[in-house]
């Protein structure tokens, strides 16, 4: 067992797939693409409602039709996913889907493999049509016009355009090629006329019944011109004109009152707004994304338009100025490019996490709506002014981060060194801004390669390139000392530097860190030496020699332990009030890339280039365990109550969080060893509090024909899907013929939903003296005949029968039976064991209690092998196959009660009725079992979420 398992991922919001819009009763909701899974937003809000499962390869395109969302994969397979449960797969296509509308009870697909295909939405055997689009036509992009009954519009990477009726499979008609590849399509509100975004940066109005140019706006995507050339009336017009541009990647159009607006979006992260009355330039949002734009949408009737872009951003704006001009009203965004650095701040439900993007963001372990990018003042605001690129203006990618929440109400309390910069910049927290001081402004020095902060929160430590280290007032940004080794001392004195101070190392500083009580300072550095210093004095107080050069540092302050990772991939820890090596670590085949003592300082946990991240046990001298957490692990951080680890990885634009799991877990079941054990990455996990997403979800709740109900807020991850097992879902996803409640999942516990006395009073008609007669001799029980009906057949005959029905095309069996694959028995059901659940659902207390007790006298004991033994042994196989599906489980529970008390003589008597009572016994724990583990489940997180462990 792992020390460590995935519990959640947080900081991905969009990736380059393109949204699906849906309106749902009152409400709009958009569903996005984030690797290999969905989530959906409730766009009044932006809050995540619903997050979909991990899908076993990346998405390449989404389509929403009611509670159903379809996912294309890499490679040509579309997975359809009732809420949060994949229901079956869609195979054919050899190609990855590009694109996919529903229209109706209609699914079109298009794929590379040069196909149009359309299904009927939950026929997934095979399509209605499959239409092959021809040689020299690579799909790029489909379209429905408005009142084209049937007929969609194909648009290629070669400027080919074709109108099809996939109704009949009938190309209607090609159209002029434009000179030029269409990115994108979108149908517009006035009748015949579809819009095209092509790969030169033109936008092409187009009337598909006469095959005309309506209009042409050049240079759409916001590339070529400056932000005043655009924006000025005369120029702006003129741009309209202009040749060249960018790629169009995203059209929409504004629908309802107001100017007729059409939003073009570009590979520069640029999106336009063209007047369609005037045809003319309208405005342009220079940097709306710091990437390209995938996806616009205009909200139907309102002046409101929805964006999202490769730099893992969903953004909103509003035009409800006096000229129309859109403003930014909304927006949730993430890491554009990987985060390298990453950090618990105060006691663990706050990360603050810094990226090649150069953004530095506080994110929110408990509430993602909390999360926010920490500002650099008024960056769009100097970027216009300086007729620049935001991305120009930001400050260079963080390197080195100290934080602490002592005085975070009162001044900064966060310090950060930047790639190449010779300053080290101050945040205010509280405020999510940029502080006022930049320590190193009246030094000019080498660039800042460590930082730290005083437990006190007064005061910022600062270490350079050139080996010197400074410490400065976080309050007044005043210089208040430099840590210098005196003449003659230390081992790089030389005859040239006789009688001067030297700086605190001869090479790079690679690390500081103080204690506690503002006792002492260690800085290790790349002269391969760790040196104490007084730190009020600024003086030398001890050096130990490491013998390789120091690449990273962690220290404990509460132990006075401080390790180092030198170059030679040696861990050491040494003890700083004694002076001395205490500890060895030998394993990593690589350079660390980060290194942190548990808060109770039994554990260092260090991260290498050699993919694996490795625990070790201080006190044991030994090591834990090695991870392999699905990657190279660049950046880790264990939160103070030890209960869950935060990393990044290469590649990855999220945070993953992982639970300690003798906290969370089975202790006793984690061996120490040097056996890589492999950990699966995290997936999304949803959270919905009552603040930010509750009332969406109960909106989406009651649009829905179904029980909905949210899932995903669990802690573990969700193992990706085989797509070889259809994933039995008609059964739970359809109400039963029993009249039963359909589960919310499969192997759901789900109650019966009778009045309580109806199953209560079965344990209580002893007491109560009534009792319905028995049935006549001669005459079976009804109940236990049909369960004999459903279950008195041996073994083989009912996987036999389990096949046939499959055969058949018997979906409620087929699901049932790949419903029932992992638990025990594996017997599949019989169509007519719902009959005996729909029987039992009519009958009485009093009727039940008397056809379970007319047994009796067909099951006397000793009487191996009668007809009574095999009516029990049915009505047993029942309750056991009811407790394996969940079903109607208060009632079940009831009726086993009753028939061991009845009949516990007679299974006491037969050895074949004692082996289906051991079964059941054992299928009854497990039950039990599950529910206990949700409990606990539950029970964690909710600690988790209250801040309730110690």
């Amino acid at each position: 067992m792992a020390l460590f398992e995935p519990f959640r991922a947080i900081g991905h919001i969009v990736d380059d797939v393109p949204f699906a819009v849906q309106r749902r009763g009152r409400e709009t909701y958009a569903t996005v693409s984030v690797g290999n899974a969905w989530q959906i937003y409730n766009t009044a809000k932006l809050t995540v409602v619903l997050i979909g499962p991990q899908l076993p390869r990346s998405i390449t395109a989404l389509a929403c039709a009611g509670d159903v969302t379809l996912a294309a994969l890499e490679g040509g397979d579309i997975v359809e996913t009732r809420r949060v449960h994949v229901t079956g797969v869609y195979r054919g296509h050899t190609g990855s889907v590009v694109a996919m509308q529903v229209l109706g009870s209609t699914l079109l697909t298009l794929s590379t493999d040069g196909t149009l295909r359309a299904w009927t939405l939950g026929e997934r055997a095979a399509p209605l049509q499959t239409l092959e689009l021809g040689p020299g036509f690579t799909p790029s992009t489909l379209a429905h016009p408005d009142t084209y009954l049937n007929k969609v519009v194909v648009g290629s990477a070669e400027g080919r355009l074709q109108l099809w009726n996939f109704s009949t499979g009938t190309l209607l008609h090609e159209f002029r090629g434009l000179g030029s590849g269409i990115r994108v399509l979108a149908p517009s509100p006035a009748l015949d006329v579809i819009g095209l975004g092509l790969a030169d940066g033109r936008v092409v109005l187009l009337d598909l019944r006469h095959d005309e140019v309506v209009a042409e706006f050049s240079n759409a995507a916001g590339t070529g011109a400056s932000a005043a050339g655009l924006l000025g009336n005369t120029a702006g017009a003129a741009a309209a004109g202009a040749p060249g541009g960018g790629a169009v990647t995203a059209l929409a159009f504004r629908t309802g009152p107001g100017v007729p607006l059409l939003a073009a979006g570009g590979a520069c992260g640029a999106v336009t707004l063209w007047d369609l009355e005037k045809r003319r330039l309208h405005s342009v949002l220079r940097d709306a994304h710091d990437a390209g734009v995938t996806r616009l949408h205009f909200f139907v009737g309102e002046p409101r338009l929805m964006s999202a872009g490769r730099d893992n951003a969903a953004k909103q704006w509003v035009l409800d100025g006096a000229d129309g001009a859109p403003r930014l009203l909304r927006f949730r965004a993430g890491h554009a490019a990987p985060p390298a650095l990453v950090r618990h701040y105060g006691a663990g439900r706050a990360l603050l996490s810094a990226g090649e993007d150069r953004t530095f963001r506080l994110f929110s372990a408990v509430a993602d709506a909390q999360s926010r990018e920490l500002s650099q003042r008024h960056l769009e605001r100097r970027a216009k002014r300086a007729r620049v690129a935001r991305e120009e203006l930001r400050l260079p990618r963080v390197v080195a981060l100290a934080a602490g929440d002592a005085r975070e109400r009162d001044w900064a309390n966060v310090v950060t060194a930047h790639a190449g910069e010779a300053r080290a910049f101050t945040w205010r927290l509280a405020h999510a801004v940029l502080g006022e001081h930049a320590h190193g402004e009246a030094a000019p020095r080498d660039a800042v390669t460590a930082v730290a902060l005083s437990a006190c929160g007064n005061f910022a430590v600062v270490g350079s390139a050139d080996g010197a280290v400074h410490r400065y007032n976080m309050q007044s940004g005043l210089h208040r000392g430099e840590y210098q080794r005196q003449a003659g001392g230390g081992d790089a004195a030389s005859e040239a530097t006789a009688g001067r101070p030297s700086p605190a190392h001869d090479g790079a500083v690679a690390g500081l860190a103080s204690d506690g009580a503002n006792r002492w300072l260690v800085s290790g550095g790349e002269d391969g030496a760790l040196r104490t210093w007084d730190f009020k004095r600024c003086g030398l107080t001890g050096e130990l020699g490491v013998g390789a050069a120091v690449q990273r540092l962690a220290c404990h302050p509460a132990s006075g332990l401080v390790a180092v990772a030198p170059a030679d991939l040696m861990l050491r820890i040494y003890d700083v009030e004694a002076q001395r090596l205490v500890r060895r670590f030998e394993g990593h085949l690589d350079r660390v890339t980060d290194l942190q003592f548990s808060e109770d300082c039994r554990w260092l946990l260090s991260s290498s280039m050699d993919g694996t991240l490795r625990v070790w046990d201080i006190p044991g001298s030994q090591l834990l365990q090695v991870l392999d957490m699905g990657g190279v692990v660049t950046s880790l951080s264990l939160s103070p109550a030890q209960d869950l680890l935060a990393t990044t990885g290469q590649g990855s634009r999220g945070i993953n969080l992982w639970a300690n799991q003798l906290i969370y877990g089975a202790g006793g079941d984690i061996v120490p060893g040097s056996r890589v054990r492999h950990a699966h990455l995290p997936a999304l996990a949803l959270e919905i509090s009552a603040g930010e997403g509750a009332d969406a979800l109960a909106t989406l709740r009651d649009a829905s024909s179904s029980e909905d109900e949210e899932e995903g807020g669990g802690a573990a991850s969700t193992p990706a899907l085989r797509l070889e097992d259809e994933v039995a879902g008609a059964a739970w996803a359809k109400r039963t013929p029993s009249g039963a409640p359909a589960p919310l999942a499969p192997a759901m516990l789900t109650l019966s939903l009778l009045p309580r006395s109806q199953w209560q009073s079965l344990a209580h008609l002893d007491v109560d003296g009534g009792e319905e007669p028995s049935p006549g001799d001669g005459e079976e029980p009804a109940l236990a005949a049909a369960a004999m009906a459903a279950w008195g057949g041996s073994e083989d005959e009912d996987a036999a029968n389990g096949d046939e029905d499959v055969a058949d095309g018997d979906e409620d069996a087929e699901a049932d039976a790949d419903a029932d694959a992992n638990a025990k028995p594996r017997r599949k059901h019989h169509p007519q064991s719902r009959a005996v659940l729909g029987l039992l659902r009519t009958l009485t207390p009093v009727q039940v209690d008397g056809e379970v007790r007319a047994l009796t006298r067909l099951a006397e004991p000793g009487q191996d092998g009668g007809e009574g033994e095999r009516l029990v042994d049915a009505l047993l196989a029942f309750l056991e196959a009811q407790l394996c599906a969940g079903s109607c489980f208060d009632l079940v529970q009831a009726l086993l009660r009753l028939t061991l008390d009845v009949h516990a003589g007679a299974i006491l008597s037969s050895p074949s009725l004692q082996r289906r009572a051991a079964g059941l016994a054992a299928q009854l724990r497990a039950s039990w079992q599950r529910v206990d583990d949700a409990l606990n489940s539950t029970r964690c997180v909710l600690g988790l979420l209250g801040n309730l462990q110690p």
